[in-house]
């Protein structure tokens, strides 16, 4: 699944990495725009890259059901702060991940072999 753009910028500010391969996603989403954004209403997710393309790792998927989900405002220039924790081996692998916000787009990083995570500046 692609994430969604609607003017409403995505960054990552602090990533943690547990051995277990859980850990967090500390996030700012901005509107540095003069009206009202929307994001979601899906919750966060995260892509880990192969070589047949990007494949959801987190969250599993999910059981449908019928609750009617509704997006998120974020007002003219407003910024909020997020934290997104996740479960273990979510980023057991090394390797390239995209975290995705519907509304915001999405943030690439890369888990080196020590576990190490290195955010992209794009």
């Amino acid at each position: 699944m692609e994430p969604e753009f609607t003017g409403i910028s995505l960054t990552i500010t602090s990533a943690t990495r547990n051995k277990d391969g859980s850990g967090s996603l500390a996030y700012t989403l901005e509107n540095s725009s003069k009206e009202v954004k929307y994001w979601g209403p899906n919750k966060p997710w995260i892509d880990y890259a192969d070589d047949d393309g990007w494949h959801t790792v987190y969250p599993k998927e999910e059981v449908e059901t019928f609750e009617v989900k509704q997006a998120n405002s974020l007002d003219a220039n407003v910024s909020k702060n997020f934290v997104e924790a996740f479960p273990a081996n979510v980023l057991k692998l090394p390797g390239e991940y995209r975290f995705c916000v519907d509304g915001a787009g999405s943030v690439r990083f890369v888990v080196l072999d020590n576990g190490t995570i290195v955010v992209s500046d794009s």
